[in-house]
């Protein structure tokens, strides 16, 4: 049978949300190669501030190149913190990891550690600092990977994503996170990705399994 319709945009969640300037607009006219890795480098995330695009991947944070597709203009290394880790009797100290990022019109932003706790990112010479937690996904960390589809930052909180369970392929919670440090479940549901959107709305893709096929 022919694939009828695979997503649709689900504009239902009307929050408090402040107008922002979507990803297209940051773009501009840039090409839309821009998306895809630099040549010499492995991106696992993108996020934009300051209208320009950062990518980036394990503990390097570049600035991506919008007029020239694929390249980047600077490299920068992530200053992410350090925690300590257990393994029965012994311990040890790790470097966090970063598995997120996004940004507003002026601050980029990271989600660093297995708690998914959410750090401004400033600039100090060579070396991009991580500030003091704004807000935290989790209480308590089970060891796994932080799995996060979408993020986004709008006015004083942050939206997220996360799997309802690791049974539920596509099935995921939208939370909201305030800097006061107040947390809510927004919705759950089989939501693909999200972004801010004008008009105060939360734009979000959903997998529509009635029209799928």
């Amino acid at each position: 049978m022919k694939m009828k319709k695979c997503f649709a945009l689900f504009l239902a969640l009307i929050l408090c949300l402040s107008a922002c300037p979507s990803f297209a607009e940051v773009i501009g006219g840039a090409s839309a190669d821009l998306l895809w890795d630099t040549t010499d480098v492995y991106l696992n995330m993108l996020g934009t501030a300051n209208g320009k695009i950062y990518g980036s991947s394990s503990n390097v944070l570049y600035e991506l190149d919008t007029a020239n597709p694929g390249k980047y203009t600077a490299a920068y290394r992530l200053d992410l913190p350090e925690r300590e880790y257990k393994d029965g009797e012994t311990s040890y100290i790790m470097q966090e990891s970063m598995y997120a990022l996004t940004g507003d019109e002026t601050t980029l932003y990271g989600l660093v550690g297995e708690l998914g706790s959410i750090h401004a990112l400033t600039l100090e010479g060579d070396t991009i600092t991580v500030g003091e937690p704004l807000a935290q996904l989790m209480e308590e960390s089970d060891g796994s990977y932080l799995n996060v589809p979408g993020f986004v930052a709008v006015n004083d909180a942050f939206y997220l994503l996360t799997p309802v369970d690791d049974s539920s392929w596509g099935k995921n919670d939208l939370w909201e996170l305030k800097r006061d440090g107040t947390k809510r479940k927004v919705a759950s549901g089989a939501y693909l990705a999200l972004s801010a959107y004008k008009d105060n709305a939360l734009l979000v893709m959903y997998w529509d399994q009635e029209n799928a096929y």
